[in-house]
């Protein structure tokens, strides 16, 4: 898993928060948000994060949902939707790299 992770809110998708760490995420993030299936997680590289809430009470945990970075596409969509929102133009956000659409991210909407 590489960071920074970027955790996007199912009922909001514009709503996407950007993490530097596992464990800032996993402190920041509501166990009963997690067990209501409230967000999609990322790695930087587009790998899908597992989001769990072994007892509901404290914190989340987060882990690999898959070894290889399958949802890169996903990611790119997420982040250039939420870079829009900041008055990039849309046209230019898709020429940009992933990493360079995930360090822009990472100014825009850090946690």
């Amino acid at each position: 898993m590489k960071p920074p992770l970027i955790v996007q809110s199912v009922r909001s998708p514009e709503d996407v928060l950007v993490f530097s760490s596992v464990d800032g995420a996993e402190r920041y993030l509501e166990p009963i948000d997690v067990l209501g299936e409230e967000y999609i997680a990322y790695d930087s590289e587009g790998r899908r994060l597992r989001l769990t809430a072994p007892n509901a009470v404290d914190r989340i945990t987060i882990g690999l949902a898959e070894l290889a970075p399958r949802h890169s596409d996903e990611l790119r969509a997420t982040l250039i939707r939420l870079l829009s929102c900041s008055g990039k133009e849309v046209d230019d956000l898709q020429q940009m790299t992933l990493p360079d659409l995930v360090q822009r991210a990472c100014r825009y909407a850090r946690v």
